[in-house]
């Protein structure tokens, strides 16, 4: 899209457009490319973030498919239900936490969904958190 030209060549293109009257001067040329490609780089550099994001994204989905599938089955951890399919993450992922085996435990739907995005303690206690969105 964008491709450098030669210092000779750019000279060259900036005193024929001077010539034309399409810029006053030379420099106004130089300003006026080096703007044209400040926006290039920012169109490139604007797309990067989404790739590694969903590159991110596709690597912890990953994680998470291996380390569910090694969490032993068994009772909820806080209430006790008998044979429980789900899992939580004892630290919940938005304070930090992992898809480490050793941060996962299985749980029921009513104690996951209340619990939500606090550590036990929290949630024994009751506390609400706040917790700023990562973008």
């Amino acid at each position: 899209m964008f491709r450098a030209l030669p210092l000779g060549e750019r000279l060259w293109f900036y005193r024929h457009a001077v010539e034309a009257g399409c810029i006053a001067s030379v420099a106004e040329g130089v300003t006026a490319m080096a703007a044209a490609y400040a926006r290039w780089r920012t169109e490139v550099w604007r797309q990067q973030p989404t790739r590694l994001r969903e590159r991110e994204w596709q690597r912890d989905q990953k994680r998470w498919r291996i380390a569910r599938a090694k969490v032993p089955p068994g009772d909820c951890r806080y209430c006790g239900a008998p044979d429980v399919r789900g899992i939580d993450h004892v630290i919940p992922r938005s304070q930090g936490g992992t898809h480490d085996l050793a941060n996962l435990v299985r749980c029921c739907d009513p104690c996951n969904s209340s619990k939500g995005g606090r550590t036990p303690e929290q949630w024994r206690r009751g506390e609400h958190v706040e917790v700023a969105c990562k973008t």
